[in-house]
């Protein structure tokens, strides 16, 4: 496993959004109304989502998505192999959608 250092990123769980929310290329929130579990995410780059986003995996995402060379992408675009007994990705395989990660990561 590679070692990536992310450059900058915001994240916050409380109630409302926070002050920098939306000042960041990418914002990515998990929200119930006026929750204190409400999440928020700003990162500069999709590379530092993805490496924030896959460095805390729950089941959840174990059971609904792998990571090929820095990208995670759904299980439905991976296949295992037998013979070589390794998970490969499928032609035209497309990288997840970062919100739907959240929101699968989210106690939501």
């Amino acid at each position: 496993m590679s070692t990536y250092t992310y450059t900058d990123y915001e994240y916050a769980q409380q109630a409302k959004q926070p002050a920098w929310f939306g000042t960041f290329a990418i914002n990515l929130a998990a929200t119930s109304g006026s929750s204190p579990f409400n999440q928020w995410y700003g990162f500069q780059s999709r590379k530092d989502a993805v490496a924030v986003l896959s460095d805390d995996r729950s089941q959840q995402f174990i059971d609904n998505y792998e990571i090929f060379d820095g990208e995670i992408y759904s299980r439905e675009f991976t296949q295992w192999d037998e013979e070589t007994e390794e998970t490969t990705l499928l032609e035209g395989a497309v990288p997840a959608d970062l919100n739907d990660i959240v929101r699968i990561q989210s106690p939501f």
